[in-house]
């Protein structure tokens, strides 16, 4: 178990390094050798098994089905280890040492946490494992079109809503809606989303392309790969209410480009929230290695500082993306544009 346990951070550590290096075929070639050596000491590594799927996944070199039966795999694993190596340290008959083997080796490796209460009983955590690998069978099960399936795993969460299953099957190309139906749009939204091949001209896209190339400064500079979500606030405006001169890039990507046309959008419908009270632009990159093909966690765009201090969900006016490519990684861009009645503290991140 110990020898095992050794390969899989070893591994941990590869598929990290690829990750920083762009998808490096060595570091990538070196993390699955040391999953599969793991896995060869100790079949049930829970920790192991997910790690390696995420790895097979993102190769792109095997099927989801596939992929989806190690996830299964290693949930099954993580909750039969949490739940045997519980019993043991609970053993008034086992001794203090072989006690402290067992967390470190069984429970730490599943990422299962000891929560001692007062004047309670003591507990331990949901098992960290068990719950990634849980999440990406719900995911996966989703993407394939077994719904019920995604479902099991969604109600380890305690969840309350989902993505519909008709949205899992256009998204999929399994279902299609003519461009001009409304079906999915519902009498509270301002407008119906839309999709456009270039808003930008081709210098300006180049320009921005070459801004953050793979190789540029701002990847390393704002400490993109450990620094954890962050964004950037732009006010539209100065304090005698006069719109401001971009002074740089993308300040004029959001000012003279975006912003006017996010103003005839919204003068050419019925919605109640009007152009004046736009006070500001919020935006943020991202990167994905090439092989990452779930892409961007799935969310919606709210200040995440008012939801923290008051519980309150709000949203931008409008949201864009803009997607670039460049050199081997695709760049997913967004920009969103915020309404002073919902976003009045600035920059959430």
């Amino acid at each position: 178990v110990l020898v095992s346990q050794c390969f899989c951070h070893l591994g941990s550590a590869a598929l990290t390094a690829s990750f920083e290096n762009d998808a490096n075929d060595d570091a990538t070639s070196r993390a699955e050798n040391y999953f599969l050596q793991s896995l060869n000491g100790w079949k049930y590594n829970a920790a192991a098994l997910s790690l390696y799927a995420n790895q097979r996944r993102m190769s792109g070199d095997v099927t989801l089905n596939s992929v989806l039966d190690q996830y299964e795999a290693a949930t099954k694993c993580a909750h039969f280890i949490r739940e045997e190596s519980i019993k043991a340290i609970t053993d008034e008959n086992l001794s203090d040492d072989m006690k402290v083997c067992i967390e470190i080796l069984l429970l730490d490796s599943i990422g299962v946490e000891f929560i001692a209460k007062e004047n309670e009983s003591d507990e331990f955590s949901f098992a960290a494992v068990e719950a990634t690998a849980s999440f990406m069978c719900s995911l996966l099960a989703s993407s394939l079109g077994d719904h019920d399936k995604a479902r099991k795993y969604l109600n380890k969460f305690s969840t309350t809503h989902r993505i519909h299953p008709n949205v899992w099957e256009i998204a999929n190309g399994r279902a299609i809606i003519e461009e001009d139906s409304c079906d999915i749009v519902d009498n509270t939204m301002m407008f119906k989303p839309k999709y456009r091949d270039s808003i930008l001209s081709k210098d300006l896209f180049n320009d921005v392309v070459s801004l953050f190339r793979p190789d540029a400064a701002f990847w390393a500079e704002s400490s993109y790969n450990s620094r954890g979500y962050f964004s950037f606030w732009l006010d539209l405006f100065d304090s005698k209410g006069s719109l401001i001169s971009p002074k740089n890039l993308i300040e004029h990507l959001i000012v003279n480009e975006l912003f006017p046309q996010v103003k005839k959008m919204l003068q050419s419908t019925t919605c109640s929230s009007n152009t004046d009270e736009i006070i500001g632009a919020e935006w943020w990159l991202h990167h994905r290695p090439v092989g990452a093909n779930l892409g961007h966690q799935l969310h919606f765009d709210t200040d995440e500082a008012l939801l923290d201090q008051q519980g309150k969900v709000t949203h931008p006016l409008v949201s864009t993306v803009l997607y670039l490519t460049g050199g081997r990684s695709q760049k997913d861009s967004e920009m969103d544009v915020n309404n002073d009645h919902t976003l009045r503290t600035g920059p959430s991140g």
